[in-house]
């Protein structure tokens, strides 16, 4: 459960981070349209 919990927890934590960064979240926005 621990560790579901952090591989749930993690990338939520990440992506928390980088809403604060307007430049990283536009580079992780293009990084998702260039895959799909």
């Amino acid at each position: 459960v621990i560790s579901n919990l952090t591989a749930v927890g993690s990338p939520l934590f990440v992506l928390e981070s980088w809403a604060r960064f307007p430049k990283e979240r536009a580079r992780l926005f293009k990084l998702i349209a260039d895959s799909n």
